[in-house]
Formats: C-alpha cells, structure tokens, sequence
C-alpha cells in the first residue's frame, strides 16, 4: 500500500494473499486497513492476487515466497524462460535447483478471485 502512488495508470499490481504486517503496523504507530484489497479497487486498481506463500510452503520453505511471485510476473515479461532460468541460478548460488522449481511453481499459479 506504502508504495501504490509508484504504480503508473493501468500498471499490474500482483500481491500475495497472505497477510504479512509491516514493522509500522507490528509497532502500532500505523494501522492496517481492513480490506486492503477493496481500497486498492476503489481507487482505479485492479490487484491481481495470488497465494504465493501457500505455494512457497508447499514447496518446503516459505523463503521461496520471493522467488514463486517472481515466476509469476515473469508470465507477462518478454524474457526468453532460458534467460529466467540464467538469472535465477546466478543470483541464488546455494539451492539453485529448489529455487528453479519454485521459479517454474510460481509461473503455474492462478489468480485468486477476491
């Protein structure tokens, strides 16, 4: 939400369903609005919304959240999967194949109607 006035007109806002509270609202200096997903739809956004730490989990580890909602964007990127797979074995030396898979997961994964 911090970060919505970035998102130019018509831009693709992917979220995850999971529930994650920032520092500020653990702190109570701020609060978390009850439907964050409605105030995005009330202001011109359409979410796409996905459960990417379900599909983390299921793979083992939730740490895979990062790299499943990656392979989901990726979907509407005009990169060759070769140059994905590339990138992804590069930048995450340890467990390269366990993060490929969850790259590929994330690909596969379907929009949550809300």
């Amino acid at each position: 939400l911090r970060w919505l006035g970035y998102l130019k007109p018509g831009g693709k806002l992917v979220i995850n369903s999971a529930k994650i509270l920032p520092p500020l609202v653990m702190s109570g200096a701020v609060s978390y609005p009850e439907n964050p997903i409605a105030l995005m739809r009330e202001i011109g956004l359409r979410p796409i919304v996905i459960d990417g730490l379900s599909a983390a989990k299921k793979l083992g580890n939730a740490l895979y959240l990062s790299i499943v909602m990656l392979g989901y964007v990726s979907n509407d990127l005009e990169v060759p999967l070769e140059n994905w797979e590339m990138a992804v074995k590069k930048k995450v030396p340890k467990f390269k194949e366990e993060n490929w898979k969850a790259f590929l997961h994330g690909r596969e994964l379907e929009e949550i109607v809300k």
